[in-house]
């Protein structure tokens, strides 16, 4: 286990930097499941990356088409070709911003426009951006843009945007360093947390303190795994290696993880962060012989010694070979 004065949130499990994280026991189907919930995009090279742009470009047209509804993840995600437990990593890393914030923040940008440009009733364009009060798309509308729709209209106020991302603007970065393992199935024993995607980079990192804080754990802290439940909701464990029939016990449970092929992209504590969004926005679309296949991934984390300034650790990505 290093020292907590050494960790701080990273990224796999989340939108490109945050936590630890994963589903809540509903027993190994769920992760046997996930063999079953791999992306299908078989194509290389640029043409991959070129591929998967276009697959965050048609979800971004979608959300726009839809924002007076309610939008659903897995519908967005389709968009793409992806699971929605990959979509939203892959459109984190590429947009910068979660797709909630996104979705809330174009919600806000339209009512804006609307707000300050017609003559519309408030709450015609609370309806219009998908909010079923008028009092929910005022406290929404003053967070936002720090100012409520009436005075906005009445002073003329300059407000806040969110824009769509162009990604044909994007610049490709350079690749993070990685290697490929095949892996035989392995079992872990730890603390398993449901966490939510929309919460989780907040979540996490408190798990961790409480983790820390009890000296008398029987878990070291080796791993931090997230298995994906339903594309929004997914299980965080805290675990350590452990053979199948070691008892749980403790407040502890046991997972198995699947036999895969893993993407290893070594990296140390303070860099983890920056590796897992150039490995979802760069290495991923870029390295044409690699798809995307379990929805799950695992940081795995080093011992440190008195030499070490900073933690090694790894982040492990189940891929399938392109055909």
């Amino acid at each position: 286990m290093f020292p907590a004065s050494k960790r701080k949130p990273w990224g796999s499990c989340g939108r490109g930097g945050s936590g630890r994280r994963r589903y809540d026991g509903e027993k190994a189907e769920k992760v046997e499941n996930c063999r079953r919930n791999c992306d299908m995009i078989t194509v290389s090279g640029g043409d991959h990356m070129t591929q998967q742009k276009e697959g965050i470009q048609r979800a971004l047209q979608y959300i726009e088409k839809n924002l007076s509804g309610e939008l659903n993840v897995r519908e967005i995600a389709e968009q793409a070709y992806l699971s929605p437990y990959h979509f939203q990593r892959v459109f984190s890393a590429i947009c910068g911003i979660s797709l909630g914030e996104y979705i809330r923040g174009r919600r806000m940008t339209v009512s804006g426009d609307a707000v300050c440009r017609t003559r519309q009733k408030i709450i015609d364009i609370a309806a219009a951006c998908g909010y079923a009060s008028q009092d929910g798309f005022q406290r929404a509308f003053l967070r936002f843009h720090g100012i409520s729709p009436t005075a906005a209209r009445q002073t003329g106020a300059l407000l806040r945007r969110m824009e769509i991302p162009d990604l044909r603007d994007h610049p490709s970065q350079y690749l993070p360093s990685y290697r490929i393992e095949e892996q035989e199935a392995f079992c872990v024993r730890g603390y398993a947390y449901r966490c939510h995607i929309s919460t989780s980079h907040q979540i996490i990192p408190q798990i961790w303190d409480r983790f820390f804080t009890n000296k008398a754990s029987p878990i070291r802290g080796m791993y931090g795994i997230c298995i994906d439940i339903d594309g929004e909701a997914f299980e965080y464990l805290i675990a350590d290696p452990c053979g199948k029939k070691d008892p749980a016990g403790d407040g502890t449970v046991m997972r198995e993880i699947p036999a895969s092929i893993w993407a290893v992209f070594p990296c140390t504590l303070s860099t983890l962060q920056d590796t897992t969004t150039r490995m979802w926005r760069d290495w991923l679309p870029e390295n044409g012989r690699y798809r995307l296949g379990a929805a799950l991934n695992i940081e795995r984390y080093f011992p440190q010694t008195s030499q070490d300034t900073d933690t090694a650790c790894e982040i492990w990505l189940p891929v399938q070979k392109n055909e």
